[in-house]
């Protein structure tokens, strides 16, 4: 009879000690998923380095974009110099229509002197039955256009042109015969024409 007693004590100090044992088994595991689910959240707030990659990747893509735009934004600015440059040119070349309503025409004439500092060459006109005689002294435009003309004599053809604006005595000498789009109304010259015959091979 004792020994079914005292196994009944043992079988019962078992039963309590496995009921101890299995609320700090919980609280043991609830710890560790207490301590899992804050690493959770510690690892969703500070940034995985895959995600540092990411976002490395996207701001050197960023400033590539824009020094790309910028590389865009200056071959646009140029292209528009170069816009503005030509039509101002395409006036210019308009410019050397002769307006018979304000007194434009063409002259022929030899150079008799070149005066570089105040722009002025003198010329001995030449005439035909259309020609108006002018001033032997005539100013020429900052802006007017110098053209070169390289022909030949045999037989009579163009072999080169270069259009040009500047210095006077670059291009025209004493003796040169030239061509000028004459203005009467302020007795200005608003292009030049010059030709330079081919000197023959021997």
């Amino acid at each position: 009879m004792k020994r079914l007693w005292l196994l009944l004590a043992v079988l019962i100090l078992f039963s309590l000690f496995q009921v101890g044992c299995t609320p700090g088994e919980k609280n043991e595991t609830v710890g560790q998923e207490t301590k899992n689910g804050s690493n959770v959240n510690f690892s969703k707030d500070k940034p995985s380095s895959d995600s540092s990659q990411e976002l490395s990747s996207l701001k050197i893509e960023l400033d590539t974009v824009r020094s790309e735009n910028a590389d865009l934004q200056e071959k646009l600015g140029q292209l528009q110099d170069e816009k503005r440059e030509l039509e101002m040119r395409l006036k210019e070349w308009e410019g050397l229509i002769p307006h018979q309503g304000i007194g434009e025409f063409w002259i022929e004439g030899e150079v008799l002197a070149v005066d570089e500092e105040n722009r002025i060459i003198t010329i001995e006109q030449h005439f035909d039955h259309n020609s108006l005689q002018v001033d032997p002294n005539i100013y020429i435009l900052p802006q007017a256009f110098i053209q070169e003309r390289l022909v030949d004599l045999s037989p009579i053809k163009v072999l080169d042109v270069n259009n040009r604006m500047g210095s006077l005595k670059e291009s025209i000498q004493v003796g040169d015969v030239v061509g000028l789009l004459y203005r009467q109304v302020d007795k200005v010259a608003k292009f030049i024409k010059v030709d330079t015959v081919q000197k023959k091979k021997n």
